[in-house]
């Protein structure tokens, strides 16, 4: 009998633990109030030059994005960069790919050109006219040597392939430097 009335109090014992034992830990809320959540450490964001068409399609606009800071790993830092590129900061400026557009494959050569490995989903939305593409195209050469370091020229494939044109109009058979 005193042992089962021993385990009955230890059971109760290591229930409140359980239940209320982590309370002292954590911040008081005022009464009526629920504590306050737990929020991860939020990731540290930069400062990028991302380059859009403005709507006129008579040139491309610079335009200053807070990012997440993924420098350290190229493939996320240029897929970072590419997510601004569906969203405008501005109502002034066009979105040159559509949301969740992404490299397959990016890596720089002995001769500092970032090459683009697209999917084939790339070449399936094209841009609307010659001015277009020259602005797409422009936009994301300005954006990638401005915002990946000693990276002097862009060449883009397809599936791993090269290709003479993305969509009938620029000829992308070699790397393409930014232009002013």
């Amino acid at each position: 009998m005193i042992l089962l009335l021993v385990a009955v109090l230890f059971s109760a014992a290591v229930w409140q633990l359980l239940r209320f034992g982590d309370q002292d830990s954590r911040e008081s809320a005022p009464a009526g109030e629920p504590p306050a959540a737990v929020t991860p450490a939020t990731e540290a964001t930069i400062t990028a030059s991302i380059y859009l068409p403005a709507r006129d399609l008579s040139r491309i606009d610079l335009f200053s994005v807070e990012l997440p800071d993924r420098r350290a790993d190229l493939q996320k830092w240029v897929e970072a960069l590419f997510s601004a590129f569906s969203s405008p900061p501005s109502n002034t400026a066009l979105p040159i790919l559509a949301a969740n557009t992404v490299p397959r494959h990016v890596f720089v050569d002995e001769n500092q050109t970032l090459y683009l490995d697209m999917p084939a989903s790339f070449a399936e939305a094209p841009p609307t006219g010659a001015e277009m593409e020259i602005l797409t195209i422009q936009s994301i050469v300005r954006t990638l040597t401005e915002n990946i370091s000693g990276v002097k020229a862009v060449k883009i494939l397809m599936e791993g392939s090269d290709r003479d044109t993305l969509w009938g109009h620029v000829d992308v058979r070699n790397p393409i430097g930014p232009r002013p």
